[in-house]
């Protein structure tokens, strides 16, 4: 109760138009969903997810039910590399990388488990994108951490022990996993979402490099480009630190 006490005091009831009201003011307003769509608890990888809609769904809703008409933009927020905290599928898992880039602000403790970091997976993020619905551009943060690291490396699809190049697709779990998409299955199917969690633990992340240049403005301008072609989506934003003055905008 005692670590509640301060969102107590500050949170407050409003009545049903204060979204409106808020909408109808000049200026943007930001709808930020929770945790990151891998964690959805319909969409994500079970039994490893959070009990809340991670997606854009809740946003879209509490729009709708103001009746909002104007212009709407969907980001997508990811890292340059990938990040895992505890236990559930992590295909692009790399020690080194662990090692190599640590987060001070990521803990190991009890509830959040092992905090774990690989490298950018193509593929785990196309469909993150897929069951979100639409997107308009992305957000690529954390580029900073990757200054010290001279071969910076993608996960661009997949590989297991019954692939077959001919078929396009891992056949041994028909209509889930083509090499490099991951399919979303029917919204809630749970059943569906724990075949995709087992399938990830069995198959390969095949790396490509995205960038060996030896300059770092260099290097975050072909990952970057590398990270826009692969999703098929432009870059909104570029972030190098914690401060606003760190942050890069490509687009308005």
């Amino acid at each position: 109760m005692k670590l509640l006490e301060p969102f107590i005091l500050r949170a407050r009831i409003v009545d049903h138009d204060y979204l409106a009201r808020i909408l109808a003011k000049p200026g943007v307003v930001l709808f930020e969903p929770a945790q990151g769509v891998l964690l959805d608890e319909w969409r994500g990888f079970h039994p490893y997810t959070t009990w809340s809609t991670c997606t854009l769904d809740n946003a879209h809703a509490l729009l709708e039910e103001v009746q909002f008409k104007g212009e709407v933009t969907r980001l997508g927020i990811v890292r340059a590399y990938a990040t895992r905290h505890g236990p559930g599928p992590f295909p692009s898992f790399d020690a080194k990388l662990t090692q190599d880039i640590p987060d001070a602000d990521q803990r190991d403790e009890r509830w959040n488990g092992k905090f774990l970091v690989g490298h950018f997976d193509a593929v785990l993020t196309r469909y993150a994108i897929e069951c979100v619905g639409k997107l308009d551009g992305i957000v690529i943060t954390c580029l900073d951490r990757l200054r010290d690291v001279d071969d910076w490396q993608m996960v661009t699809s997949y590989k297991a022990q019954w692939w077959d190049p001919d078929l396009d697709q891992l056949d041994d779990d028909q209509f889930i996993c083509q090499y490099k998409r991951l399919i979303p299955g029917p919204f809630k199917d749970l059943v569906y979402q724990e075949r995709i969690t087992n399938l990830l633990g069995r198959i390969k992340p095949l790396l490509d490099t995205t960038t060996r240049a030896p300059d770092f403005e260099t290097r975050v301008r072909e990952h970057v480009a590398r990270i826009e072609s692969e999703l098929g989506l432009p870059a909104y934003m570029l972030s190098f630190g914690p401060t606003a003055n760190d942050k890069q905008f490509l687009r308005e």
